[in-house]
C-alpha cells in the first residue's frame, strides 16, 4: 500500500519544537511508498552551512519550481531474475526488500538499457543500496555491488558519523569494462527546528560527502582510463515519520568552491481540481465562476520569482486542451475561485471541459470531470426528411438541429403538440408545423412548414372468402367508399396482375388470393383492398344404385347406395329433401322417386344423381286358422287345420305344406301365410298350437306257471285272437285255450298301447328241464338253426303257426339242428322241443 505523507501529518509531528530526535528504520523508504518532494528554484546564496545543536533553520522563502515523485515496489514485482538474485532471505548477501525505477549508472542515457531498477535494503541497523538491474536487448541483467553502499547507519543521532565504501562493475569480455568506486562520509552535524514552504519540523541534519571515480576500458581500442568525479555533498534534514528529507540541498565542489546544484523540500503532491458547483451548460459570452482546490506549495513571489497565477482554461468541443483558451485567472497560492468569461465566439458543442493551471510552479490540473455544453441562443429551423405532400398512411419526419442541451416544442397550426418535445417529430396529419427551440441562453421559433395528406381511394369488399363450385364463376365486387373519381383499377391474383382485369368487378373461376389495387390518377395515391380468397371444388354427381329389387312387399326395405367418398350427402324423395338423410347410403321402406346429391369437403354440391323408383307392394289380409277337432290328441291321432283369407291367394304353412287344409299328426305351433299374386304374403295373426299326447309304453307279456303277466301301469284289457276278453282287465290273466293273446294298457290321458302277440300253447305237460333253445338267425327267411343244450339225437320238435296249427315236426340232430320253413308265409311261429332230458318253447319270426 502506498504511503502518502501530507502536510497535516508533518505539522502534527512538529508539536514538540526544538526537541532532539532519533531517525531510524521507520524513516527510510518502504515497499509500497510513493514519496513526493518539490524541487525549489536554485538560490546560490542559500545558507546551508549553518548548523549545530538546537539550531533553527528557516528556508520558508524557497520558491517551488517543479515536483518529482518516487515509487518504491517489492522486489518480487520487478522481474523473476531480480527476485531470485535480490531475494529477501537472511543468508542472501545481496538481499533487498524494496526497489525503485532508475539507476545512477553513468552515461546510462547513452546505453541500450531499459527497465532499470535500484535495489535497496532497510533494516534496524542500516539503509543500503545493494545493486542495480537493467535489461539489455530485453534480457534482464543484475548488477550486484561488490561492496554495498551504506546510505545510513541506523539509528541516526546527533554527533554520529560513518564511512561507507562501495563499488560495482560491468565487464563485457573482449569488448569493454566499466567500474565505479565510491566513498560516502556521513556526519550528523546538527539538530533543531527547520521551516520550509511546507511547514516547520523537528529535524536532524546529515551532511554527506561523496567522492567517486569511474574506470573505463575499451578492449577493441586498447584504451583504458580512470576519471575522478568532483566531490559532491548532500545536506539533508530528516524528520520523524517522514520517509523523504524535509529539505535536501545538493552541491558540487568546483575549483575548491561549493556550488548548489539542487534544492528539494518535502511537500504534498501538487493537485489542482475544479470544484462544484459548475453548470453543465454555459452560454457563449456569459460569466462563470470556476471554484478550484489545490494541494502543494505555490509561490507568492520574490526576487526573480514571479507570483503564482491560477488560470481557468476552456478546451475545444471535444475536450482537447491542445489549444486551450484562457477564460479567467487569479493571482493566489491557495484554493479559491476564478471569475471567468466564456468567449462570445465559442462554437456550440457538448464536449467542453474546464481546468485550472498554475504558473509558479507550472502545473496543469485535472479537468472538471464531465462534459459541458456551450451554447448560444439557438436558431430554430425545420427541415423535412421526405416529401411534405403524401398519401394517407404515410408519414414525414420533421427535424430541427439535434444539439444536446436544447429543449424542443412542436406546434401544429399554432397549438403545442402534447409530448412533442424532441428534436424531431414524425407526423401523418396535415397542417402547418413549427418548432420552438430553446436552452438556457434563450428561445427561437422556426418558420412554419405545411404538410398535405391526400386521402386514399378506399374500396371495400363484402366477403373475404368465396367458393367456386363445379367450374362456375364467382363475382368479386369492390365498393367505392371514398367518393373519389378518376380512378384506375387492377385486380391481382396471388400478387400478380390479371390481364384485362381493370374494373371494380371481377368474375373468376380460378382459385387464389385476390386483391384490388385502386389508384387515384390525380393524386397518385393507391389503396389495396383486403385479400379475398377464392377456393374451387368440383364434386361429381353420385351414381345411385339399389342393393336389392326396388319393388318389395309392404314391411320390407331396400338399401340405396350413392357410391363415392364425398364429405356429405343429401337424399331426396319425390324432389323434397329427407331430413337427416346425409350418409352415402339410405335404407328406405316407402314408395317414391329417390335421388341424392353429394357435398365436397369445401361445401360444394354436385348435381343430383340418377333417380331410383321404389314401389312398396300391398300384402294380403292375414289368414285365419280353424281346427277340425280337438288340437290335443293321442299319438297316432290327427287334426285337420283349415286356412281362410282374401280371394286369389295361396297358402303356405309353416311346415312347408301348401293348400287351404293341413293334416297334423305331430305336436307343434302351426301358422300359415297368405301369398298374393304379387308375391307378398301375410302371416296369420294367431298360430294354432297342436299337442300330440305320448302313448304309454307297450306292455310286455310274460308267462309263469300258465299265468300271463303284463308290465306297465294303468288300466288293462286282455284279448284272445284279437277279441277283447270280458272282465280280463287286470295285469295278470290265466289263459285256458291255446292261441294268440294281447293286452292293452290305457294311461290317465286315455292313450293306449297294445303288447305284441303272445302265442300261448296249452300242452298240459310240464317241462322236464329249464334249458332254452336258441334260434339263429331269428327272424329269418325260412332256414335257421336251433341249438339246444342237452338235446339228444332223436328228440322230437313241433312248429305251430299263430293260430296253433302244426306246420312242421320232426327229430333233432342233436344239440344243433337245421330247419326249413321256406314254404310258410311270413309271421310268428312257435317251436316246441321235447326230449328225454330237456324241452323248450321259443318264438320264430319269418320275414
Amino acid at each position: 500500500m502506498k504511503q502518502l505523507f501530507t502536510l497535516a501529518t508533518s505539522i502534527a509531528l512538529c508539536a514538540s519544537v526544538h526537541a532532539q530526535i532519533t531517525i531510524g528504520q521507520n524513516e527510510m523508504p518502504h515497499s509500497g511508498d510513493e514519496l513526493f518532494r518539490t524541487q525549489a528554484t536554485i538560490n546560490p546564496f542559500v545558507n546551508y552551512g549553518a548548523t549545530g545543536a538546537g539550531h533553527t533553520w528557516n528556508f520558508g522563502s524557497l520558491s517551488a519550481a517543479g515536483e518529482e515523485s518516487t515509487e518504491y515496489v517489492s522486489v518480487s514485482s520487478t522481474n523473476l531474475v531480480y527476485a531470485l538474485v535480490y531475494a529477501d532471505i537472511f543468508f542472501n548477501p545481496n538481499r533487498a526488500n524494496h526497489a525503485n525505477s532508475g539507476t545512477d549508472i553513468a552515461f546510462s542515457d547513452l546505453l541500450p538499457i531499459g527497465n532499470a531498477y535500484t535495489f535497496r535494503h532497510q533494516s534496524a541497523s542500516a539503509y543500503t543500496t545493494v545493486g542495480y538491474g537493467a535489461e539489455v536487448s530485453n534480457i534482464p541483467l543484475p548488477i550486484i555491488f561488490d561492496e554495498h553502499d551504506v546510505v545510513y547507519e541506523l539509528p541516526l543521532n546527533y554527533g554520529n558519523s560513518s564511512v561507507s565504501h562501495s563499488s560495482w562493475k560491468i565487464n563485457l569480455p573482449t569488448l569493454a569494462y566499466y567500474g565505479y568506486m565510491q566513498t560516502r562520509q556521513n556526519q550528523v552535524d546538527g539538530w533543531g527546528s527547520i521551516t520550509t514552504p511546507s511547514g516547520t519540523f523537528d529535524a536532524l541534519r546529515v551532511k554527506t560527502t561523496i567522492t567517486a571515480k569511474d574506470t573505463i576500458s575499451i578492449d577493441t581500442l586498447s584504451l583504458g582510463f580512470t576519471i575522478d568525479r568532483p566531490t559532491t555533498r548532500e545536506y539533508k534534514w530528516l524528520a520523524q515519520g517522514i520517509r523523504v528529507p524535509v529539505l535536501q540541498i545538493n552541491t558540487v565542489e568546483i575549483f575548491g568552491a561549493e556550488v548548489v546544484t539542487g534544492t528539494f523540500f518535502y511537500d504534498q503532491p501538487h493537485t489542482i481540481t475544479v470544484q462544484q458547483p459548475l453548470a453543465d451548460l454555459l452560454c457563449a459570452g456569459s460569466q462563470v465562476t470556476v471554484p478550484y482546490d489545490r494541494t502543494g506549495v505555490y509561490n507568492s513571489g520574490g526576487l526573480f520569482v514571479p507570483s503564482n497565477v491560477f488560470r481557468a482554461q476552456l478546451s475545444d468541443a471535444n475536450g482537447d486542451f491542445t489549444n486551450a483558451v484562457n477564460i479567467g485567472s487569479v493571482t493566489s497560492t491557495s484554493s479559491g475561485s476564478i471569475n471567468a468569461t466564456i468567449p462570445a465566439n465559442t462554437p456550440m458543442g457538448s464536449g467542453y471541459r474546464i481546468r485550472v493551471v498554475s504558473t509558479s510552479p507550472a502545473f496543469i490540473g485535472a479537468d472538471n470531470g464531465f462534459d459541458i455544453a456551450v451554447s448560444t441562443t439557438p436558431v430554430a429551423l425545420v427541415t423535412a426528411d421526405g416529401a411534405t405532400t403524401f398519401c394517407a398512411g404515410g408519414t414525414v419526419e420533421l427535424m430541427a438541429d439535434a444539439v444536446p442541451g436544447l429543449s424542443f416544442q412542436w406546434f401544429l397550426d399554432g397549438d403545442a403538440i402534447t409530448d412533442a418535445t424532441g428534436p424531431s417529430w414524425e407526423t401523418d396529419a396535415p397542417g402547418s408545423y413549427s418548432v420552438q427551440v430553446g436552452n438556457a441562453c434563450g428561445n427561437d421559433v422556426s418558420e412554419a412548414i405545411d404538410v398535405v395528406v391526400n386521402p386514399l381511394p378506399v374500396h371495400q369488399q363484402d366477403l373475404t372468402e368465396l367458393l367456386a363450385c363445379n367450374g362456375d364463376a364467382v363475382n368479386l365486387v369492390a365498393t367505392n367508399t371514398s367518393g373519389q373519381t378518376v380512378l384506375s383499377y387492377q385486380w391481382m391474383l396471388d400478387g400478380a396482375p390479371i390481364a384485362d382485369a381493370t374494373s371494380a368487378e371481377l368474375a373468376t373461376m380460378d382459385a387464389g388470393e385476390y386483391t384490388l389495387e385502386v389508384s387515384n390518377i390525380t393524386t397518385g395515391c393507391s389503396f389495396t383492398t383486403a385479400t379475398v380468397t377464392v377456393t374451387t371444388e368440383t364434386v361429381a354427381s353420385p351414381v345411385l344404385t339399389a342393393a336389392s329389387a326396388p319393388a318389395f312387399c309392404e314391411g320390407g326395405t331396400v338399401l340405396l347406395n350413392a357410391g363415392g367418398q364425398a364429405s356429405d350427402y343429401q337424399w331426396m324423395l319425390d324432389g323434397a329433401t329427407i331430413t337427416g338423410a346425409t350418409g352415402n347410403s339410405l335404407e328406405v321402406d316407402a314408395s317414391g322417386a329417390y335421388a341424392v346429391w353429394a357435398t365436397g369437403d369445401l361445401g360444394c354440391s354436385s348435381l343430383p344423381s340418377n333417380v331410383v323408383l321404389v314401389e312398396v307392394l300391398p300384402a294380403p289380409d292375414a289368414p285365419v286358422i280353424t281346427a277340425s277337432s280337438l288340437t290335443s290328441f293321442c299319438e297316432g291321432g290327427m287334426v285337420t287345420l283349415a286356412a281362410s283369407g282374401s280371394d286369389d291367394v295361396s297358402f303356405l304353412w309353416s311346415n312347408g305344406s301348401t293348400g287351404e287344409e293341413l293334416d297334423v299328426t305331430t305336436s307343434g305351433s302351426y301358422s300359415v301365410e297368405a301369398v298374393a299374386a304379387n308375391g307378398c304374403s301375410t302371416s296369420a295373426v294367431t298360430a294354432m298350437e297342436v299337442t300330440v299326447l305320448a302313448l304309454p309304453d307297450a306292455p310286455v307279456i310274460t308267462e309263469l306257471d300258465g299265468v300271463l303277466n303284463a308290465s306297465g301301469a294303468g288300466s288293462f284289457q286282455w284279448a284272445f285272437n284279437g277279441v277283447d276278453i270280458a272282465d280280463a282287465t287286470d295285469a295278470a290273466f290265466t289263459p285256458e285255450a291255446s292261441g294268440v293273446y294281447t293286452v292293452t294298457v290305457t294311461d290317465a290321458n286315455g292313450c293306449s298301447s297294445t303288447s305284441e302277440d303272445y302265442a300261448f300253447i296249452n300242452t298240459g305237460v310240464a317241462q322236464v328241464a329249464s334249458a332254452q333253445a336258441t334260434v339263429s338267425p331269428n327272424p329269418s327267411t325260412g332256414i335257421f338253426s336251433v341249438t339246444l343244450p342237452g338235446a339228444k339225437v332223436g328228440d322230437r320238435f313241433s312248429i305251430f303257426d299263430a293260430t296253433g296249427k302244426l306246420v312242421l315236426e320232426g327229430t333233432l340232430q342233436g344239440i344243433r339242428s337245421t330247419m326249413d320253413l321256406s314254404g310258410q308265409i311270413s309271421g310268428l311261429y312257435l317251436l316246441r322241443t321235447e326230449g328225454r332230458q330237456v324241452s323248450s318253447v321259443v318264438r320264430i319270426v319269418l320275414n
